[in-house]
């Protein structure tokens, strides 16, 4: 197995450990399954949990070794005027707000939950969405991003300013794309609490690479690698973060 020796490394801390998906979905998506597989391929010895958005409580994951907020087809830009759809994912902002030492990943949809959470205006994208793959700068990697420059896939019709009044309040922009005119945060993380949030996806759609051009498909499979290690990195953060809690 290719990964049978970088495996072995975790197998004693990472065992009994959970990382929890919060599938944020409201239909079935490959998605979910394609962050599963990279987990459970990388670091198999660690357990990935599921839990879809309706069946969410903070109860569920109080032995979480890490949690990964999934993106999703909604939009966090809608809770300005829709109360239902706000109210489905208020225990999932109450988290963010009340995390302390358990490490969350949000990604996309996840990612605007966490600039919700704080009051930082999540805005809609002055077109229909975008779905390309698009090259970053990292002001400063660290432990998930490997690279100071990245391709990235980005699906998403929601977006937060990296000017934004409240922003700097509560994350460091560590990352920003112009796509196509208007200014994205594409990475950040939380002052005071383990959150990483990242606007695109790190799990790359393998069936997107059918169906693109020889040079788009290039960067894609840049944007695949890079993110699967992006996802590895988290969870091996989050062994740490709970090898210190074990010490402590």
């Amino acid at each position: 197995m290719e990964y049978e020796k970088e495996d072995q490394k975790y197998s004693k801390i990472g065992k009994e450990k959970k990382i929890y998906i919060l599938n944020n979905y409201p239909i079935p998506t490959d998605r979910i399954p394609r962050l599963e597989k990279i987990i459970e391929r990388r670091i198999p010895e660690v357990e990935v949990k599921k839990i879809h958005y309706k069946n969410f409580t903070r109860e569920k994951v109080r032995d979480a070794l890490g949690i990964i907020l999934s993106g999703s087809s909604l939009n966090v830009s809608d809770f300005y005027h829709d109360q239902k759809l706000r109210n489905y994912f208020e225990p999932q902002l109450e988290l963010l707000r009340k995390t302390t030492n358990t490490p969350i990943l949000a990604i996309c949809y996840g990612f605007h939950l966490s600039a919700f959470a704080f009051g930082i205006t999540v805005e809609r994208m002055p077109f229909s969405h975008i779905h390309e793959s698009v090259s970053i700068s990292v002001d400063d990697y660290d432990e998930l991003i490997p690279k100071k420059t990245m391709f990235v896939d980005v699906h998403h019709s929601d977006f937060v300013s990296p000017y934004d009044i409240g922003l700097k309040e509560h994350y460091e922009v560590l990352a920003s794309c112009n796509i196509k005119g208007t200014e994205t945060v594409q990475y950040m993380q939380h002052k005071e609490k383990p959150i990483f949030s990242v606007q695109f996806h790190p799990e790359t759609q393998n069936h997107r690479l059918h169906y693109i051009t020889r040079k788009k498909r290039a960067k894609l499979l840049k944007a695949k690698k890079l993110g699967e290690k992006l996802i590895e990195n988290f969870v091996l953060l989050c062994l740490s973060y709970s090898s210190k809690a074990i010490e402590i």
